[in-house]
């Protein structure tokens, strides 16, 4: 499957590593590592060239 032409990615979840970024110890779920290569790599797979980050989102 690839993505259309010029589409865009706006829903991105990155989370870690958590080493720098620790998780709130009160959350109700715990994620998986999702790290921004992880991302690109699924980006790469489907054709995605465009993304957006979410407003706060820690870089």
């Amino acid at each position: 499957m690839r993505a259309p032409r010029l589409a865009c990615d706006c829903h991105i979840y990155v989370f870690g590593p958590f080493g720098r970024y620790p998780l709130d110890p009160a959350r109700k779920y715990t994620p998986a590592e999702a790290l921004i290569g992880d991302y690109q790599r699924v980006a790469a797979t489907l054709g995605s060239r465009h993304g957006r980050w979410p407003p706060g989102a820690r870089q």
